[in-house]
């Protein structure tokens, strides 16, 4: 099991990439937290949005597909997506995700 996380503009267009994820079965579940403030370089200045956190839980099978996914569908040049890797995780839990991502 990963997380692979992302950030979207609105949370609108978070849930727009989760939903698609999850009807391809490219992730089991997906958590949307909307209201956090970034702060980044961006063309060589340092900018401050709002933005909704997407996570999205899944098998480290699936990364390459959701990566193309959320690249194709992101409003954004260069979002940011990346894995976090899940070092223990429930039987039945991990039973339930990898029945969910077939």
């Amino acid at each position: 099991m990963i997380i692979v996380y992302t950030v979207t503009a609105t949370e609108e267009e978070a849930e727009r990439i989760g939903r698609l994820a999850l009807e391809r079965h490219l992730c089991a579940c997906i958590n949307l937290v909307p209201g956090m403030r970034s702060m980044f370089w961006w063309e060589g200045r340092l900018e401050q949005a709002r933005e909704c956190i997407l996570l999205l839980k899944t098998g480290a099978e699936q990364y390459p597909a959701l990566e193309k996914l959320v690249r194709e569908t992101h409003s954004y040049d260069v979002p940011s997506i990346f894995s976090v890797p899940v070092e223990q995780v429930s039987p039945e839990y991990q039973a339930w995700l990898q029945n969910a991502l077939k």
